[in-house]
């Protein structure tokens, strides 16, 4: 009999307690694990306690380390710059982002759905290609 992986977990790092809280409920309620911080130098200091991290969902506004610094410090630790990062906001250049790690761009408001879809493909990839999504 074939042994089960864990499934891997969705990183949420986003300052509003609102809306950090209804990203991690929805997930949660597929089925992925989640593991919530409420700004970018609590997730860094964090992130290698969570569990299988598979996917980090970031916010780019956020007091103490914004998400350009979140992704730029990201980037220069190797066992967390394998981790595809995919940023969720209001503000923010879609190309400047990708050229500091960032795999995609979503514009709050977001729908659920699209939010959903960037998991599926990034925790339960069909294939071995991961697309870039800029919305």
């Amino acid at each position: 009999m074939k042994a089960e992986k864990s499934p891997q977990s969705v990183v949420v790092v986003e300052d509003d307690p609102d809306i950090r809280e209804s990203i991690r409920e929805m997930l949660e309620f597929e089925g992925y694990p989640v593991v919530a911080f409420e700004n970018g130098k609590e997730a860094l200091e964090r992130l290698h306690e969570s569990p299988n991290p598979g996917l980090i969902i970031l916010d780019l506004m956020m007091p103490v380390m914004n998400g350009v610094q979140f992704l730029r410090a990201r980037q220069s630790d190797e066992s967390l710059a394998e981790i595809p990062c995919f940023v969720v906001s209001a503000v923010g250049g879609a190309k400047e982002l990708l050229r500091e790690g960032a795999q995609g761009f979503l514009q709050k408001p977001v729908d659920a759905g699209a939010i959903l879809d960037v998991v599926r493909t990034y925790i339960h990839p069909s294939s071995g290609k991961r697309p870039v999504y800029l919305h």
